[in-house]
C-alpha cells in the first residue's frame, strides 16, 4: 500500500536535488530548530528536515505525529499563495502544520520546542486514541485479567 503523500518516483527524481540542496544550504534559523529536534531530542519523536511530502518539500516533518513544521523568513512573505497552496495540500492529507517565524527560533527558542512539544505529543495522543478500541469493562473472554487501557505506556514513552 502506498501513501498517498509520497511523491510518486518521476516527481522525486526532480525533487530529490532540491531536497538536496536545501538541506546543504539551511537558513539559520534552521540550522538552530534542527540542532534541537534532531537526534529524539523532543519527545523522543523522530524529525526529518526538507522532507518530500507529494510536490512539495517541507522544512521539517514528524511521520508519528503527522506534524508538518514550517519557518518563515523573507522568502515566504513573497510565496504567500503558494503557501497557502501547500497548506491546503497537507491539511488535506491529514498533516497539521506549526508555522514560525525565523525571529521567534532565535529570540525564543525554548517556547518555540515547549509548543513543538506540546502539538507534537497531542497529535500522537490523538492518533493512538483512534488506533485502539475503547476500554472494555469487565473482563476479556477467556481470560482472567482484566482489559487495561495502553494509553498510560504510550504517553511514558514519548516523555523520555
Amino acid at each position: 500500500m502506498t501513501n498517498k503523500w509520497r511523491p510518486t518516483p518521476k516527481k522525486w527524481e526532480s525533487l530529490k536535488p532540491v531536497v538536496q540542496e536545501l538541506r546543504s544550504s539551511q537558513t539559520p534559523a534552521e540550522k538552530v530548530l534542527w540542532e534541537k529536534l534532531r537526534r529524539k531530542q523532543v519527545a523522543g519523536l523522530r524529525f526529518r528536515r526538507q522532507h518530500a511530502i507529494g510536490p512539495f518539500v517541507v522544512d521539517f516533518y514528524c511521520g508519528k505525529a503527522k506534524l508538518v513544521i514550517e519557518l518563515d523568513g523573507s522568502v515566504h512573505k513573497i510565496a504567500q499563495a503558494r503557501d497557502t497552496e501547500r497548506q491546503t495540500y497537507l491539511e488535506n492529507l491529514g498533516f497539521y502544520i506549526l508555522r514560525f517565524r525565523n525571529d521567534e527560533v532565535f529570540s525564543a527558542i525554548e517556547a518555540t520546542l515547549a509548543m513543538i512539544e506540546k502539538t507534537a505529543i497531542e497529535l500522537c495522543d490523538a492518533r493512538f486514541e483512534k488506533r485502539i478500541s475503547p476500554p472494555m469493562t469487565g473482563q476479556v473472554q477467556g481470560s482472567s485479567c482484566e482489559h487495561q487501557s495502553t494509553d498510560h505506556l504510550w504517553r511514558n514513552h514519548l516523555i523520555e
